[in-house]
């Protein structure tokens, strides 16, 4: 889950704990608030995001790789690729 953005600073609630490395991808899927209060789409993904650095076992930094809305906190992420495996 996307717990927090500042401009491009963005930060997931994933870390050490989840066995993730830097440059793995996640898709970002609006949150169950957003679907109700803007009306998108569950199945529609908001970005593509990378691994940027792990922080700790539960806190990642993120970098977009494609953004097609606004990523916001709560936001949900679903592993797509691991770079380079």
């Amino acid at each position: 889950e996307i717990i927090s953005v500042y401009g491009d600073d963005i930060y997931a609630n994933l870390g050490s704990e989840h066995g993730i490395r830097p440059r793995f991808h996640f898709a970002v899927y609006p949150s169950a608030d957003r679907i109700k209060s803007e009306g998108l789409d569950p199945r529609e993904t908001v970005a593509l995001v990378e691994v940027l650095e792990i922080i700790g076992v539960r806190l990642s930094s993120l970098r977009v790789l494609n953004e097609t809305g606004t990523i916001k906190p709560g936001d949900r992420l679903k592993l797509v690729d691991i770079e380079g495996e």
